[in-house]
């Protein structure tokens, strides 16, 4: 009884320090069978025998415990550790796939860089033709407004020399007719008093019509008292059209030859008729002159 006793108490051993420590259950029921062995060692032989060999025992089976306690501390620490591994490989693997995908995103923006720079260069070059086309345009546009410049100037030039050539023919053909008016009247009591044609001269500080020509109006073109479209007589009313047999009127050559016809029959000069025929010549000049101003108004305006 006293065996078995033995057997179910806790085996206590003092150390340097002097402080009991409880062994573990392993090393204790190996103490209390280690014990068992020598209590019957003792009984057998005497307490001689196992004197030396307690101590021993004692220090082996503390450092058993010590080594129990380690082991089973290391393997709490190694199933800490296991966890921590896998909590550190689902997260490496967690960041391995983040890794791969942020990896495929910056690929497919890499790419769709490309795209956009090929696409900007395109639409860069697609300018700078444009631009140069352009340029070219400007340019000839810019040479043709020069060489327009030049032609407008050419044409002002030539209009003011045909203008003072018209108006030196102008003042030939009147004094011509009034010469040939002085030669044909007998008399000047039978022939009105007429203002002689003067061009006029060309001022630069007049200002100019729109045509080019240094009047301001047409009205002065003809002596005061006169209409610019159709002259008339002294006696304030237009002569009649002569009329051949047909009813028809004459032209200006078939009037003089008419003119000249009935002279030459009567041997006499006949004032009206002569009259008639210069005004009739004066008309016709100034017919032409409004019918020029209205298409050269009409020309610039244009």
């Amino acid at each position: 009884m006293e065996g078995e006793e033995d057997k179910n108490d806790v085996v206590y051993s003092s150390g340097d320090e002097g402080s009991a420590t409880v062994m573990s259950e392993r090393v204790s029921n190996l103490a209390n069978n280690i014990y068992s062995e020598f209590e019957r060692m003792i009984q057998k032989y005497d307490q001689e025998v196992v004197s030396g060999l307690m101590p021993l025992m004692v220090s082996v089976l503390e450092q058993l415990d010590s080594a129990y306690g380690d082991n089973n501390e290391q393997l709490v620490e190694l199933e800490i550790l296991s966890d921590d591994n896998e909590q550190l490989i689902t997260q490496y693997e967690r960041e391995k796939q983040l890794r791969k995908l942020a990896e495929n995103k910056y690929l497919e923006i890499e790419d769709q860089i490309e795209v956009e720079k090929r696409d900007t260069q395109k639409q860069m070059d697609t300018l700078e033709h444009d631009n140069k086309s352009l340029d070219s345009r400007i340019k000839s546009y810019q040479d043709h407004i020069e060489r327009q410049d030049e032609r407008i100037t050419d044409m002002k030039r030539e209009h003011h020399t045909l203008h003072e050539r018209h108006s030196e023919l102008l003042h030939q053909q009147m004094e011509r007719l009034q010469r040939d008016e002085r030669k044909g009247s007998g008399s000047t009591a039978d022939t009105p008093n007429r203002t002689p044609f003067r061009p006029r001269t060309i001022s630069t500080d007049s200002p100019r019509s729109p045509v080019g020509t240094p009047v301001s109006s047409i009205g002065e073109l003809v002596p005061p008292g006169t209409s610019p479209v159709m002259p008339k007589t002294p006696d304030g009313e237009m002569p009649p059209f002569p009329h051949r047999e047909d009813g028809n009127e004459m032209s200006l050559e078939e009037e003089q030859l008419a003119g000249q016809g009935k002279g030459t029959e009567t041997g006499k000069t006949t004032a009206p008729g002569e009259g008639s025929l210069l005004f009739r010549t004066t008309k016709y000049i100034m017919y032409f002159l409004v019918i020029v101003l209205i298409l050269r108004q009409l020309h610039y305006q244009r």
